[in-house]
Order: C-alpha cells, then sequence, then structure tokens
C-alpha cells in the first residue's frame, strides 16, 4: 500500500474512534435515589408498596429510561430479586424526575406498623447521538447508573381490603 493511502487509512481510523469515543462519552451518568415509600393497596394474602425514585439528570440533553432492575427488600429480608421494570419516563435536561416501583409483600412478612423498604439495583438509560443509539440498539453499550436507597413506611395508613 503506498504510503499517503497508509496515512490516509490512518487518519480515518482515528477520526472514527474520536467520533465513537466522543459520541459514547460526553454525558454523564444520572443519579437515582429512593425518595418513597407508601402502602398502595392490601388484600387478604399481601400488600403493594410503590416505592419512588428520583433520577437527577446533569446534561444538556433528556435521558430517556430504559428498564430499571432491582431487588427488593422489606426489614432485611428479600422479597423480589431480578425484577426488570420499564420506568416510562424521560429525564428532563438539567432537571429531576421521578417515576414509581411496585414491592409486592406477604402480609405475613409484615410485622409492626412501619416496615423499612431497601431498593438495591440499576437503571438502564439511552444517552442521545446516533452512534450512541446503534450501539443501543444492537446491545453493544447500554449505559446504567446504580440506585440504592431505602425508606420508611406506614403500614397502619387506611387502604381498604377489596370485596
Amino acid at each position: 500500500m503506498p504510503n499517503h493511502l497508509r496515512r490516509v487509512a490512518l487518519g480515518v481510523s482515528i477520526g472514527i474512534l474520536g467520533l465513537l469515543s466522543g459520541a459514547c462519552s460526553t454525558h454523564k451518568a444520572p443519579t437515582f435515589r429512593v425518595i418513597d415509600a407508601q402502602l398502595a393497596s392490601r388484600t387478604e394474602s399481601a400488600s403493594t408498596i410503590l416505592v419512588t425514585i428520583e433520577g437527577e439528570n446533569p446534561n444538556r440533553d433528556e435521558l430517556p429510561l430504559y428498564a430499571v432492575h432491582y431487588r427488593a427488600s422489606v426489614d432485611g429480608d428479600t422479597m423480589m430479586s431480578g425484577v426488570e421494570r420499564s420506568p416510562q419516563r424521560t429525564l428532563p435536561r438539567f432537571s429531576t424526575g421521578s417515576f414509581t416501583i411496585p414491592v409486592i409483600v406477604p402480609n405475613e412478612r409484615l410485622g409492626g406498623p412501619v416496615a423499612r423498604v431497601s431498593i438495591d439495583g440499576s437503571v438502564v438509560y439511552q444517552v442521545p447521538g446516533t452512534i450512541a443509539q446503534v450501539f443501543f440498539d444492537n446491545e453493544i453499550r447500554r449505559p446504567r447508573a446504580p440506585v440504592h436507597g431505602e425508606h420508611a413506611v406506614n403500614l397502619s395508613a387506611t387502604v381498604p381490603l377489596p370485596g
């Protein structure tokens, strides 16, 4: 290969690598925290607690949230593990947004008037850009940010039993 073609090929390769690294690393990861937990419903056998998670986006672009993977514990006992849900939410630019996830707890596992609900997991989000979108769609790169936290739930809240 002639010398000038090698230089052109090297220049193109460096340019492509620069575009790829720039498209994938110019965004800061959002941060997530548990901000609330409420008793939402109760049947004769189980209760549903809705946990609210707040995300903060430090970027100039909106960040669509794709999935949340989590393990939920109540008073130290794991209730749900390996759960995946869609937050159905986009974090606005330079702002915060929240979404809720359910935790189903058998009533016999709830002892007192207050329980501590803990969430441990991660949120998969999408960064803007054509190359980032291609990587995301082909499952080459799906960025994640951790979510951890706990919140007290008032179990004596009045939630009528069905029927």
